[in-house]
């Protein structure tokens, strides 16, 4: 991004220290900020996951760490939401038996409201707002394994193989939409901005450089991404303006490092015991022969994320269908039973309209690291889609995020915030045009002229005779009475120069009669 940044330090709470990032040129010279908005986003770590050995691939020592254990947890997490102060959260991995007891009564004691949707196994996502800015206009709950619910697949299901339906649709997954309405005060519902804010968890891989659910990931956030298209498409016109937010645990770097291509690969053709290439891969991790975290800037060949592609781009390219069909082949399916009919069709055709800006790259040109090894969350925004009959523009800006501290381990992160991943806080604003009044050139030729005598005529009377107290105080209520004058009369931009012309030559007037005044009194004397 070219607009520059300055830091500013960051209240500490119990985890890492961090600086908040300000934007300095996000909002142009001729916009207003109608509103602003800080999002957190963050994945507080469930307790069934935070217990589960086999998702590290290796033995862990963590079951005997009290720090780790939810109810040391829980008061850092909830410590953390309420110094960030946001104004809307979405949260990933949230149980649902702790969301109804703990964390839903907590933030709302707090101001908040929300919404709530999780899978058959009590996984669940969460978007909460505070209720004294925003209106809940409309939730919309979506299993991202049912095709119900991408007009893609709606009519070709009856298309789909069984080897399709097994790998993509046979588990529930849940995706959240919540349309908020900016309360202002003064606007009709029609003339209300708004905002639809996304929280998305997307299935995890086994192992983050094994990445044999690609296409599975692929296929969930093309669900996502349709489900919001399809909210654009009917919700539009029902509000000023209508952004979108959509943030949350995507369990997908935005690169890849050649060598996950490479061990998929390896899998294939030698039909290696995946737990031994786990281990192979769990030990190269920690002596630093792979690398988990990439950066684009580096001379390191690496591969684009699918995912980040879709939501970036919204369409892949070549290289990344060859990265689905490894992820494929690794998994134990031959791609011509996955990649086919309306599968194959979807994933390579161009049809999503609305590609999205992640906001952390938009500032700083490439992701941060958001947990103790790598980048796998993320806040994406889309400026404002507005009605096409509407006269108010809008668009929504990043106007500064929290930075993510130097990396940490993953005891560290964990100790100190109460989760493995870092909280994401992105500050937006809504920015719509400075408001110009326009009227008729003669109206403004009229007022000019009419207000050039006034001050013509002040100039003169104040020059010709001195000025008595209560000539000064007429000379103020003849100022006052004018400037109401051309409030009511005139209604162009040229006005403000007129009135600070008339205020200027009314006290210039004062002053000099005044002056007149004290020096007539001397020669009195």
């Amino acid at each position: 991004m070219a607009a520059a940044v300055f830091h500013n330090t960051s209240v500490r709470g119990f985890g890492p220290f961090r600086r908040f990032v300000h934007v300095t040129a996000a909002v142009g010279h001729d916009e207003d900020v109608s509103h602003k908005i800080r999002i957190l986003n963050w994945n507080i770590l469930a307790p069934s996951w935070d217990n589960n050995d086999v998702k590290l691939g290796r033995v862990s020592d963590r079951k005997k760490d009290k720090s780790a254990q939810w109810p040391f947890r829980l008061p850092k997490l909830m410590h953390e939401m309420r110094l960030r102060k946001p104004d809307v959260i979405v949260l990933q991995e949230v149980e649902v038996y702790l969301w109804e007891e703990q964390v839903k009564p907590f933030l709302k004691a707090r101001g908040f409201q929300a919404a709530y949707a999780c899978s058959e196994s009590g996984m669940g996502v969460a978007i909460l707002w505070r209720h004294t800015r925003f209106d809940r206009r409309r939730t919309l709950d979506i299993d991202l394994a049912d095709p119900s619910n991408s007009r893609w697949l709606a009519e070709r299901r009856a298309a789909l193989n069984k080897d399709q339906e097994r790998r993509f649709f046979s588990k529930g997954h849940p995706g959240l939409f919540v349309i908020l309405g900016v309360k202002s005060g003064r606007e009709a519902p029609e003339d209300q901005h708004a905002l639809l804010v996304g929280a998305a968890y997307i299935v995890a891989n086994p192992m983050s450089l094994l990445p044999m659910r690609l296409d599975i990931q692929a296929v969930q956030t093309m669900m996502l991404l349709d489900s919001m298209e399809r909210i654009l498409e009917h919700e539009s016109r029902n509000y000023a303006s209508l952004s979108v937010i959509v943030a949350g645990d995507f369990n997908v770097p935005p690169f890849y490092p050649q060598s996950s291509f490479d061990l998929l690969s390896q899998h294939i053709n030698d039909e290696s015991n995946f737990q031994e290439l786990a281990d192979k891969v769990s030990q190269g991790v920690e002596r630093g022969t792979f690398k988990t975290f990439v950066d684009p800037a580096t001379d390191q060949r690496i591969l684009a994320s699918p995912v980040y592609e879709l939501i970036t781009k919204g369409v892949l390219d070549q290289d990344s269908i060859g990265f689905l069909i490894a992820a494929i082949k690794a998994a134990g399916y031959h791609p011509s039973k996955i990649l086919t009919g309306p599968m194959s069709e979807m994933l390579t055709s161009k049809w999503l309209r609305y590609p999205m800006i992640s906001a952390y790259a938009h500032v700083f040109g490439m992701e941060p690291m958001t947990n103790s090894m790598e980048t796998l969350d993320f806040v994406f925004f889309l400026p404002a889609q507005r009605r096409p009959d509407h006269a108010r523009a809008a668009r929504l800006t990043v106007t500064g995020v929290l930075a993510a501290p130097p990396p940490q381990s993953r005891q560290s992160l964990v100790a100190g915030l109460g989760s493995d991943h870092i909280p994401l806080v992105v500050d937006v604003g809504l920015c719509t045009p400075s408001p110009i009044i326009k009227y008729p050139e003669a109206e403004l030729e009229h007022t000019s002229n009419r207000s050039a005598v006034h001050v013509a005529d002040m100039q003169a009377s104040a020059a010709c005779e001195p000025c008595s107290n209560d000539a000064v105080l007429e000379m103020l209520t003849n100022l006052e009475r004018r400037l109401e004058k051309l409030d009511a009369n005139a209604s162009k931009p040229a006005v403000g120069e007129l009135k600070w012309a008339l205020a200027a030559s009314t006290f210039s007037s004062i002053l000099f009669a005044t002056s007149t005044m004290y020096l007539a009194r001397i020669d009195a004397h």
